[in-house]
Formats: structure tokens, C-alpha cells, sequence
């Protein structure tokens, strides 16, 4: 009987958490540059015990299979780009990301939206410095900014430096930090596989219709499994009448 049990309790569990990443994922659908995130599923069972013992199936005795909540998982496609009417917008069409110094360090985005303080530097909607190449901050001291493809700068018509774009061999290693930017460790290449574009944004990479649809069916999800739940504490609880009467 508990079989049945632990697999509802699991079900709710995991229904739980992709019903809240659905909420974050919809509450940045229209955030510059987000990536969204998602869940994956393991289903523990007999044949892994019987795997991680080298096939002693016949000492394992009976268990019941369960799922269980892996890390979670970033898509890192790309988004739409649009056109945006700021000069201090930028988006990236292919790989890479934009390198921002943060005052926990360097971080890395696909956001774009860009703007001028007051000390002329570009920074990001929370302060942080987009960076050049040679790791100094990108200063804005003239009137006329241009940011070609390569992600050469020219304030003025004169050279200002190289956009640090990176790439990382495998983005699933990257976490994401509380203000939805990323950070690697030692697995950043300078790449110069992707293409800047001025005054440009690139979208969220939320398909809402989606994300309602998960969210209707893991709420269904979560519901069923509660009333399994629910059931089963009837029966255990009719059982231990049964037990105490005899």
C-alpha cells in the first residue's frame, strides 16, 4: 500500500516545483534576454539499484519505484530580436553572451537594455558595467556611439575598444544568480561567433501559451495525486480501525 503512497506524495512534490518555475518563467516573459527555465524527471527504480550493485537482482529484494527532481534546467535558444529605439541596446545573434562586471564579480547575459549613468559607463538595469575586452568598463565620452556586428565600439567615429563577448562550451554548467544573470567557472572562451546588433533586444524565450498549457496540466497533475493521497490516508486510517478491533 505505502508504494502507491510514495509515488503520489513524489508526484505532488515534483508538481509543486514546476508549478513554481512555470510562475517565474511567465513572470519574465517579457524580460530582455531571459532564458527559461525547466525540470527534469529521474525515475529511480529497481533496475538502478540492480545497475549501481552490478546486477545482483536476486540480494535486492522487492522496492518501488519513485521520481525524483534532477537540477534544473536553463533553454538556452535563442530569442526573438526587435528593434528597439535606444542606441544603448544591444542584442546578440547567435552564441555568446555580454560580460558585465557586477559588485560580486563578472556575470554574463543575453540582456541587452543598456543605458548610460551618470559617469557616461554602460550599464545594465542594475548597475553593472558591460565590459570590453580588455576587461575595463565600456565609457560612452562623446556623441555619436556605434557598436558594429564584430563588436567593435566607435564613440566618434573613433575606435573605443572590442565587446567581451564569451561563450561556454557547455551552458548547462552555468548557474543563474538571484538577478537572472549567469556565472561560470574558468569555462568562458572569448568567441567571435555571434554578432552584435545596435538598437536591437532580443525577447524572452517564454512561449506563454505554453507555459498556461504546462501550468493547466500540472495543476490537473497535482490534483489527481492529492486525491490519491487523500485516499490512501482513508484506508490506512480504516485499517488501523480494523486492527484495534480485533
Amino acid at each position: 500500500m505505502l508504494r502507491g503512497l510514495y509515488q503520489a506524495t513524489s508526484a505532488m512534490v515534483i508538481a509543486k516545483t514546476r508549478q513554481e518555475m512555470i510562475s517565474g518563467n511567465i513572470a519574465n516573459a517579457e524580460t530582455p534576454g531571459f532564458k527559461r527555465d525547466g525540470i527534469a524527471e529521474e525515475v529511480f527504480s529497481q533496475a538502478m539499484w540492480v545497475a549501481k550493485l552490478a546486477g545482483r537482482r536476486a540480494q535486492l529484494g522487492a522496492t518501488f519505484t519513485r521520481t525524483a527532481l534532477s537540477a534544473p534546467v536553463t533553454d538556452h535558444r535563442q530569442g526573438q530580436i526587435v528593434q528597439s529605439h535606444s542606441p544603448y541596446h544591444l542584442a546578440i545573434s547567435g552564441q555568446g553572451f555580454f560580460a558585465v562586471q557586477t559588485p560580486l564579480g563578472v556575470r554574463y547575459t543575453r540582456a541587452g537594455d543598456f543605458r548610460l549613468d551618470a559617469l557616461g559607463n554602460m550599464v545594465d538595469a542594475r548597475g553593472g558595467r558591460l565590459l570590453l575586452s580588455d576587461r575595463t568598463p565600456l565609457s560612452v565620452q562623446g556623441r555619436e556611439l556605434k557598436i558594429l556586428p564584430s563588436g567593435e565600439v566607435l564613440v566618434d567615429n573613433s575606435s573605443a575598444g572590442q565587446l567581451l563577448l564569451v561563450n561556454f562550451p557547455d551552458p548547462s554548467g552555468l548557474v543563474r544568480d538571484e538577478n537572472g544573470q549567469f556565472q561560470g567557472d574558468g569555462l568562458l572562451t572569448v568567441t567571435s561567433q555571434g554578432s552584435v546588433h545596435q538598437s536591437m533586444l532580443e525577447q524572452s524565450n517564454v512561449d506563454i501559451g505554453e507555459e498556461i498549457v504546462d501550468m493547466l496540466l500540472t495543476n490537473r497533475i497535482f490534483q489527481s495525486a492529492q486525491r490519491i493521497v487523500a485516499t490512501y490516508d482513508q484506508l490506512m486510517e480504516r485499517a488501523r480501525e480494523i486492527g484495534s478491533v480485533r
